[in-house]
């Protein structure tokens, strides 16, 4: 976020100003990272997360749903260009629960890139 007037106007009321600068690892010229505004934002929020277990006879399954809502915001404007619903399921196999976890926080970030970019390649952005 660029200031906490933007987060107030596209976040909900218990969001928390986040300075992302110690994340952007691909930046190769470190240099650089402030040398751009900003000319799209994508907003993230986790909706709900759950684990649903089926029985059956034989078997049990088990299997991770994350609820995820994303937006496209433009700052240039604030108007939002996209909002989408994602659904994301994951397999559990292990029995030990911090396995699955680790599973599940080396995916969810590669199949949430997938969907926000599918999305983004439909909108044709340019950089302002």
């Amino acid at each position: 976020y660029q200031d906490l007037r933007t987060l107030a106007r596209f976040s909900p009321k218990d969001s928390k100003l986040l300075n992302v600068s110690p994340f952007l690892k691909k930046e190769k010229d470190k240099s650089q990272i402030y040398a751009k505004f900003t000319d799209y934002l994508v907003v993230v929020n986790l909706d709900d997360f759950y684990v649903n277990i089926t029985n059956y006879f034989v078997a049990i399954t088990k299997n991770a749903v994350a609820n995820i809502n994303f937006k496209v915001v433009s700052t240039s404007n604030g108007k939002i260009l996209t909002s989408k619903n994602v659904r994301l399921n994951f397999a559990l196999h292990a029995q030990d629960p911090r396995v699955n976890y680790q599973k599940l926080v080396n995916q969810m970030p590669n199949m949430l890139a997938e969907v926000i970019n599918k999305e983004l390649e439909k909108l044709n952005l340019t950089v302002q």
